[in-house]
């Protein structure tokens, strides 16, 4: 039988239209808060843009641009330190580590129902399931609804991200503290990578701590893993070519610091932000659209619970108003991020006022035309 706490609440007829009704309020902020997700979207500054305009240079020589330009090094990542995580792991051949802490633990799942009843009222179960497993940030379980036998202790050992202090790409200073980069290339641990003291918790690609087992754990045992960014690997940075071949933050357009590393070549690294700003902005006109559609059901919620007298007639309405607040949120945000793009590009407003102005003139061309032939 699987571990499991059900709740039913009844809510009667006139506290639901009460509720809808208050609802509106809300679904009028969505709806507007819409607009403002939309168009703020396409106006966000695309870094694989900016990281083109960077002049390339070669990773070793004098730099052949001056001082406080905006610049691409691709060559050897290099550091001269060693960098670990005792009593965890070694000291090795690490840009950055970022150590991941798992904590066996009670998770909490729900799921809810809603029938409706004769009469307008309303009944939601809400089945709240209980399940073990891994999680690197574990439930609160003092807030679960049914917490009795479903315990989750503090986590003794956090994740953490480590980097070392000094690193470069061939001859070039690099500031690690304010550089971003991806850290996720997989530690495949070893004995010789552990230290003395925690040789006996290695278990496959895991630290293990608890008492329990990895194939069997016990509720509050720990694993942990490690992900980095490797030393002596070809990377490229973009940075601000600063004095004495030290790359710093760059300042680009409407206040955007850029200053990046990734693995690979510089082509790899500009197609890397395309694919990023494409897929965060089509993830963004999706939720701005769903908000507005969100917003709008919301404003003519009331609707259906007036109708749920009968719950035939609620169920009905809705279908009918949500294909309609459908339709008009796809017309709606579509108009919205077409005239975003537009205001937001200078080469847009160019050539939609060119077009108006075309239209505006040959409408007064056949006008005047026609008023001569009459």
């Amino acid at each position: 039988m699987s571990d499991q706490f059900v709740e039913q609440k009844t809510t009667g007829y006139f506290q639901r239209l009460g509720n809808s009704i208050v609802g509106i309020f809300l679904g009028i902020v969505l709806f507007l808060a819409s607009f403002g997700v939309l168009y703020w979207n396409e106006g966000r500054v695309d870094l694989s843009k900016i990281a083109a305009t960077a002049t390339e240079i070669p990773a070793t020589g004098t730099a052949t641009v001056k001082a406080n330009s905006f610049v691409s090094i691709t060559g050897n990542l290099s550091s001269p330190e060693t960098l670990g995580d005792r009593p965890y792991l070694e000291p090795g051949e690490y840009i950055a580590l970022r150590r991941k802490t798992e904590m066996y633990a009670w998770e909490e799942n729900s799921r809810t129902t809603t029938k409706k009843n004769a009469g307008g009222s309303e009944t939601k179960t809400t089945t709240y399931t209980y399940a073990k497993e891994w999680a690197e940030n574990p439930d609160d379980s003092s807030r679960f609804k049914n917490p009795t036998g479903h315990y989750n202790p503090e986590k003794s050992i956090e994740s953490q991200d480590l980097r070392v202090s000094q690193a470069q790409v061939g001859d070039y200073q690099l500031d690690v503290n304010q550089l971003t980069f991806p850290i996720n290339q997989p530690v495949n641990l070893t004995a010789a990578q552990i230290p003395a003291e925690s040789k006996n918790k290695l278990n496959g690609s895991y630290l293990f701590f608890g008492t329990g087992s990895l194939g069997s754990p016990e509720i509050g045992d720990l694993r942990l893993s490690y992900q980095a960014l490797n030393k002596n690997i070809q990377a490229t940075v973009f940075g601000d070519l600063g004095n004495g071949n030290q790359l710093t933050p760059y300042q680009g357009p409407k206040n955007v610091t850029f200053y990046r590393l990734f693995p690979g070549t510089r082509d790899q690294a500009i197609a890397n932000l395309a694919n990023r700003h494409k897929l965060i902005t089509w993830g963004l006109r999706f939720g701005g659209f769903l908000l507005m559609w969100i917003g709008l059901n919301l404003v003519v919620e009331p609707l259906g619970v007036v109708l749920d007298i009968i719950p035939f007639l609620g169920d009905l309405t809705r279908t009918a108003t949500g294909f309609a607040t459908f339709i008009v949120a796809a017309i709606l945000s579509g108009l919205t991020i077409i005239v975003s793009m537009i205001l937001h590009s200078p080469i847009m407003i160019f050539l939609a006022l060119g077009l108006c102005g075309f239209i505006v003139y040959r409408w007064t061309k056949r006008k005047k035309t026609k008023d001569q032939l009459a």
